[in-house]
Order: structure tokens, then sequence, then C-alpha cells
């Protein structure tokens, strides 16, 4: 667990098909102090080079508007290669549904449902 301000990422591959989709898992709270770090980790040459973007919001306690204005970023660059899970009824869930961004952040209900979602994305880009 990680202590109130911080925040973990991990990004690991994963691979569907020909390709390859990174998975970017981050834990704690995503705010002003760490934003940077997100940005840096989703235009990272792992996610840049891969088929997709899987970010696992599952552990995330909080986001602020800077979080998610990165999410968002890293979101309309991928288009339909992106996809963001995360627990449902959780802040950041709430805070999703308030903000309107479900659809454009690609929210889907489990990991391998993000992964078909990333590969559709994928098989219509090429």
């Amino acid at each position: 667990m990680t202590a109130p301000g911080q925040m973990d990422l991990a990004v690991t591959m994963t691979a569907v098909g020909d390709g390859e989709i990174a998975v970017v898992k981050a834990e704690g709270e995503i705010d002003l102090s760490n934003h940077e770090e997100l940005g840096t980790a989703l235009t990272s040459p792992p996610c840049s080079d891969s088929a997709g973007i899987l970010l696992d919001l599952t552990a995330v306690e909080f986001v602020d508007s800077s979080g998610l204005r990165v999410m968002l970023t890293s979101a309309q660059a991928f288009g339909d290669r992106f996809a963001t899970i995360l627990t449902e009824g959780s802040a950041v869930d709430t805070l999703f549904e308030m903000v309107d961004v479900r659809e454009r952040l690609h929210v889907s209900a489990s990991e391998e449902e993000a992964l078909k979602r990333i590969r559709a994305g994928a098989d219509g880009a090429g």
C-alpha cells in the first residue's frame, strides 16, 4: 500500500495476437505532485511502441484534474487502442461518472473486456 499522496507505477507487456499491449498499473493517488510520472509512463517506448495501452486504476484511491488530464490526453492519442479498468463504486469511478469521461477513457468492467476492446481497436487501426 502506498502512503497518502504517493503513487506507484508498473508497466508490463501482455502478448495479444501478433503484438503486445502495455499494461500500466497505478497504485495510490494521482495528483499534481506526481501526474507527470504517469504521463511519462504512458508515453514511454514500451507504451508508444505497443499495439495498445491498458491503464489499470483498480488500486488507485484518488485522481485530481491533473491526473485526469494526462489520462484523457493518452486516450485521445491512442483512440480505440486505449482502455481503462477501475474498481466499480470507487472514488475514481465516481469521479469518472461525475465528469462524464467513462466513454472517452474507454472504461471496461474487467481486464479481459478491456483487452478485447484494445484488440478490436488495434485490428481496426491496422
